[in-house]
């Protein structure tokens, strides 16, 4: 697991919405607990979990967003801040990143 604080919402590190991208194996999801406790870990208002979707998806990622205390809709800014979790996996950055602002969780 890979997990990086990213900033939403800017082009310059240590400003806008901070916000976790936890970018997980191929596997079965995760139990929610284990989720919910590493967002909670985060301690920031978002930390979004992404894993790759299956074949017959019509998308390239399953994604779940959790706040420190409860599993959330899909929160405004993430489109804005999954991407740069992508970027720090892959060192592939879709146009939508900006600046490479992701920094790895310490």
């Amino acid at each position: 697991m890979k997990i990086w604080i990213v900033d939403a919402f800017t082009d310059q590190p240590c400003t806008g919405n901070p916000a976790a991208d936890c970018v997980l194996p191929d596997d079965p999801w995760p139990q929610e607990s284990w989720l919910q406790a590493v967002a909670a870990e985060m301690n920031l208002s978002e930390t979004a979990f992404g894993k790759p979707a299956p074949v017959d998806s019509q998308s390239d990622w399953d994604l779940r967003w959790f706040t420190p205390v409860t599993e959330a809709e899909r929160p405004s800014e993430a489109p804005a801040h999954w991407p740069r979790g992508w970027c720090g996996l892959t060192g592939v950055c879709p146009h939508v990143c900006g600046a490479d602002t992701s920094r790895p969780a310490a």
